[in-house]
């Protein structure tokens, strides 16, 4: 069961602040534009990718981590509270073992994390892999969609599907007395490749 400590189970409302695929320079500046506008946020989101080249070496490996806790370490100057999800081209540690890259950050990568009593945030970082091409079934309606491009794009019921599913099923780290389940936020990091 995955909880964040510092966040109160009688919480009516939250602020957050989320950002997606971020450097160092640039988590540098957006520190320093909200530190000095104190900003109220009970916790930020970060996206990835983090990382922009290949990773082909146990060093590069190292220092792209590194990276990215010091990223999220300038995230933990505006709040205290940092809920990250790494993307498929980040260093594989960061999706699958490392929960934690800096003491006040949790990774949500298949994961789900409750906020509140019931609120919970789950993720999932998606490879271009995943996604087949071919005629979109009959039986989906994507009438209301305006993208041209997603007729040819179908998911393929894999893997990556089931644990998503199991993410948005699951109940196990819900403390409710309701039968309501609470709601979520689900972040996908999808690529298309």
């Amino acid at each position: 069961k995955i909880v964040m400590e510092y966040f109160s189970k009688d919480i009516q409302r939250l602020r957050f602040l989320i950002c997606a695929d971020v450097d160092g320079p640039s988590s540098l500046r957006i520190a320093e534009h909200f530190l000095s506008s104190k900003p109220a946020f009970d916790a930020i989101i970060l996206c990835g990718p983090f990382t922009h080249s290949a990773i082909t070496s146990d060093e590069q490996r190292a220092s792209a981590e590194g990276d990215i806790a010091s990223i999220i370490a300038q995230f933990e100057n505006i709040v205290c509270r940092v809920i990250y999800l790494p993307s498929e081209i980040d260093p594989p540690n960061t999706l699958i073992q490392q929960m934690h890259l800096t003491p006040n950050s949790m990774g949500i990568h298949g994961r789900r994390l409750q906020l509140a009593k019931q609120l919970f945030i789950s993720g999932f970082a998606e490879k271009g892999s995943d996604v087949s091409y071919g005629k979109t079934p009959e039986s989906v309606d994507r009438s209301a969609e305006s993208d041209d491009e997603l007729e040819s794009v179908e998911i393929k019921s894999g893997l990556s599907i089931s644990i998503i599913n199991e993410i948005l099923t699951s109940h196990s780290c819900m403390e409710t007395d309701s039968k309501d389940s609470g709601s979520g936020i689900f972040v996908l990091n999808y690529k298309f490749s």
